[in-house]
């Protein structure tokens, strides 16, 4: 729930949460110790997901579309903060415009 946070490791998010993202307005948004979220979505079409840091001083998000295997790969990667330049393949998207 996002009133009640709680400390997971990156193997828990990928074997126990990504498995109980039911539709499109349903994500799980990950906290890093600065309260920056990254949040990710799943494309009930492809199978993708959907990878974005909100902004909103900016009006828009940073993110990608990732397979499972490379959402794998970055969960076991992430970096210590969330911000756009530890991201660097992420690109903006203004809010309001589709992904």
């Amino acid at each position: 729930s996002s009133t009640q946070p709680r400390l997971v490791s990156s193997a828990w998010v990928g074997t126990r949460l990504l498995p109980r993202l039911e539709g499109e307005d349903d994500f799980i948004g990950l906290l890093d110790d600065a309260d920056n979220v990254l949040q990710i979505l799943q494309d009930p079409g492809s199978g993708d997901y959907w990878l974005e840091l909100p902004m909103p001083e900016e009006r828009m998000s940073y993110g990608k579309v990732v397979s499972i295997e490379g959402l794998i790969e970055l969960l076991g990667n992430l970096p210590r903060r969330f911000r756009p330049r530890e991201f660097p393949d992420f690109r903006p998207q203004p809010w309001g415009a589709p992904p």
